[in-house]
């Protein structure tokens, strides 16, 4: 994550572009978030979805981007699994408290940290991306190293409460960007500008959740009417997070239902 230099997710880009690597762009600006159903955004990301395969160099970069083609059966199985693993160890609890504060749906937050770390504990304990992502949310040191070197990514509810804040920021800073001229700079160093384009309700939240991954380049590529996953890792980075959203709240509908059985 990185807004140019952002925690949690990142995206190797080049002039803009997804090189298949990852390279965090992250703004540490914290802001309230609205509440929106993304039901509509669920249908068009279904529809868009490429999930391409990033580079070898990326699926050794990140757990979460070693994805070999899987049936939707797999890919349902694996995800199930996931939240089977959240259940028993008392994390869906910390999701909903995370929604709670932000206003984001808890399925949303689960499916941006099953993209991250697959919701695997061991990143509880060792980094990934080569050493830069932290935690399940994979928070990035580069953008917060105080939140990083004082031990917090070591645990679930601390690290699902910074990762949302993480979302919650880019929101705001997308938001606030509006009309305005924006610099955004590739790794090549080279500067571009341009003026945020007007963006509101399903539209922000989507381009939040790819910044989560890519930093403002989501909203430069909104601006100019390009895929906001362009410069995403993997080039379905929000897309993903969305269909995988929709998942995980027919799982959350059912563990809801069981308890109220009991």
């Amino acid at each position: 994550m990185a807004g140019f230099r952002r925690p949690g997710p990142l995206c190797n880009t080049l002039d803009g572009f997804d090189l298949g690597t990852l390279a965090r762009y992250q703004s540490p600006i914290p802001g309230f978030v609205c509440s929106f159903r993304i039901e509509h955004i669920i249908a068009e990301a279904s529809a868009e979805a490429t999930h391409t395969a990033p580079s070898k160099s990326a699926s050794n970069a990140h757990p979460i981007h070693n994805r070999t083609r899987k049936t939707a059966k797999q890919k349902k199985d694996f995800l199930a699994a996931a939240f089977d693993r959240c259940q028993k160890l008392g994390w869906v609890e910390f999701f909903k408290d995370a929604a709670n504060g932000t206003h984001f749906e808890p399925a949303l937050l689960m499916g941006i940290g099953y993209r991250e770390s697959h919701l695997d504990p061991k990143y509880l304990n060792a980094a990934g991306d080569h050493g830069h992502g932290y935690g399940l949310m994979q928070i990035d040191v580069r953008s917060y190293p105080k939140w990083v070197h004082a031990g917090e990514w070591k645990d679930a509810k601390k690290c699902i409460l910074k990762g949302t804040e993480v979302l919650a920021a880019k929101y705001k800073m997308i938001e606030s960007s509006i009309g305005k001229k924006i610099p955004v700079r590739s790794l090549r160093g080279k500067k571009h500008h341009f003026e945020g384009k007007p963006i509101n309700g399903e539209d922000l939240l989507r381009v939040s959740i790819a910044a989560y991954n890519c930093g403002m380049w989501a909203y430069y590529h909104y601006s100019k009417g390009h895929d906001i996953d362009q410069g995403t890792t993997g080039q379905d980075y929000s897309s993903d997070v969305l269909l995988n959203t929709q998942k995980f709240k027919v799982l959350l509908a059912q563990h809801e239902n069981r308890g109220n059985k009991t």
